[in-house]
């Protein structure tokens, strides 16, 4: 079974960062809609008056997600400075109806969603769960024809080669920009380069 390493602490942070700053006060309503799409969770408003101030969605844990990860209805309220009682189930078409709502954005938003929280119940079509499928169809082909795809030195070109008894498998990370994936093999007994 392939190995799915988290980012590193650092990667994570700066991910983050870049999260918070595109998606908290800027464009909310297409992280909330990509994390809606992505795992199904209803979508919730903070509501100012009519106006949706703020979107996120509601996880089955109760908590509220948005770019910060999850909050509480008090923490997901306060830093608009409004109440848990601001907090309403909405659908999509009410951010639709809001403002322009940029589909670009929506999907880099699940991308970085994906890359920093894969523990998340992603759907089949998204891309954290297709790549987990892909890694699996592709560590299981390598066991049955024994070739193995690799990098002979960091940095360069990969190669498919032939494999030996000393195979581990394969092991793989999202990068920090979240717009790809890293991979490489690794030997039985051996922790995978990524997370030493």
């Amino acid at each position: 079974m392939p190995i799915y390493t988290k980012l590193t602490a650092q990667d994570f942070e700066a991910l983050h960062i870049t999260a918070k700053g595109l998606f908290l006060h800027g464009q909310c309503y297409e992280f909330a809609i990509a994390i809606h799409r992505a795992t199904g969770w209803s979508l919730v408003g903070l509501m100012k008056e009519s106006v949706i101030e703020h979107a996120g969605v509601r996880g089955h844990d109760g908590l509220i997600y948005d770019s910060r990860g999850a909050n509480t209805s008090e923490d997901f309220s306060k830093e608009f400075n409004l109440t848990p009682d601001n907090v309403q189930t909405i659908v999509e078409k009410d951010l639709y109806a809001t403002r322009k709502i940029f589909e670009g954005s929506i999907r880099l938003a699940s991308r970085i969603a994906q890359s920093l929280w894969p523990e998340l119940p992603w759907r089949p079509n998204t891309l954290h769960s297709r790549m987990i499928a892909f890694m699996e169809d592709l560590e299981r082909l390598s066991y049955d024809h024994n070739l193995w795809i690799r990098s002979t030195i960091p940095g360069c070109r990969p190669v498919i080669s032939e494999g030996d008894d000393l195979e581990g498998g394969y092991f793989f990370s999202p990068t920090v920009t979240a717009s790809a994936y890293v991979m490489d093999r690794y030997f039985k007994g051996e922790t995978p380069e990524h997370n030493k």
